[in-house]
């Protein structure tokens, strides 16, 4: 890897420039993508150690290293707003505020890079819709693993987060139609996957274990397809629901999940209304009605197993 200072680019134009000035190949089209490659930056504070405003001509970033010092605030390893058609991949990002940072930003790819010991997450979106995040690995940083806000129709496969501080999904404020298949979620501080205000997103084939509060957790959220997930000894529930109306839980294998050590809670409501349970493998259903007066509707199908 070769030292760099941070590099700062706003529009086509400028990326065309600095292209230029630096010697990378490609000319920005989809054939034959800039490159950034081998460079290691480390960003000062209030600082960014890439930023990219404002372009959707193709870029690739491959195999860096991007680092601050933890002290420092506002620091990101990539920054792209208003950015199209990048690729995020191979890349380290450590000891920063935030790994990396997509605002209003679509149909970029960040795939394996890791994102450890940053402030707040390894990876966050906002107002980003139409992204690919995939085989990425974010351990240890001081809120989420990974982030949606107000992000819709985004893809996140693959992704392993493991000991971040809060949750290692989190999906917030109309963050819908997004897809979460394939993701592992091990030892994070509250959730494993949380989803807040956030709706009709397809939830299937994660797998969260030993989390601290619960393995999958869903708050206002409606119409979201759970299945296919494996949520095993987290601390709390395997999966919670709360004001969460109209989704459904299939073929879910849910399993020493302990709200308190006496009780097995692998899948709980609170008022939540109309939720489907089908073909499930649990220890435990409970259950709080909305008022003393109407309960909550579960349907229960006769391939429910509870063991």
């Amino acid at each position: 890897m070769v030292a760099h200072a941070p590099i700062y680019i706003y529009g086509n134009n400028d990326f065309r420039k600095t292209a230029k000035e630096e010697g990378w190949v490609g000319d920005g089209t989809w054939q034959n993508p800039y490159i950034i490659e081998n460079l290691e930056i480390k960003c000062n504070e209030y600082s960014s150690c890439i930023k990219i405003v404002n372009t959707n001509v193709y870029f690739v970033i491959r195999n860096c290293k991007l680092f601050g010092i933890k002290e420092h605030m506002d620091t990101y390893g990539i920054y792209l707003d208003n950015v199209d058609n990048g690729r995020i991949k191979n890349n380290l990002f450590i000891k920063l505020t935030c790994g990396i940072y997509l605002v209003q930003a679509s149909d970029n790819i960040l795939y394996n890079n890791t994102y450890i010991e940053n402030e707040t997450e390894g990876i966050s979106l906002v107002v980003s819709s139409n992204n690919i995040i995939t085989h990425n690995t974010c351990k240890v940083n001081g809120t989420n693993g990974i982030s949606l806000n107000t992000s819709c129709n985004n893809t996140l496969t693959y992704n392993t987060c493991i000991g971040n501080m809060t949750n290692g999904i989190f999906l917030c404020a109309s963050s819908n139609h997004n897809l979460l298949c394939y993701n592992t979620c091990i030892k994070n501080n509250n959730y494993g996957i949380k989803l807040n205000n956030s709706s009709n997103n397809k939830v299937d084939y994660n797998t969260c274990i030993i989390n601290y509060y619960s393995g999958m957790y869903l708050s206002s959220s409606s119409n979201t397809l759970l299945s296919n997930n494996i949520c095993i000894g987290n601390t709390g529930h395997g999966i919670i629901l709360v004001e969460s109306n109209n989704n459904i839980l299939t073929d879910n294998k849910l399993i020493g999940n302990e709200k308190e050590k006496t009780q097995l809670k692998d899948i709980s409501f609170y008022e939540s209304q109309n939720n489907i349970i089908l073909n499930n493998i649990h220890s435990g259903i409970y259950n709080i009605p909305i008022t003393e007066d109407i309960l909550t509707v579960i349907i229960l199908f006769r391939r429910d197993i509870k063991i």
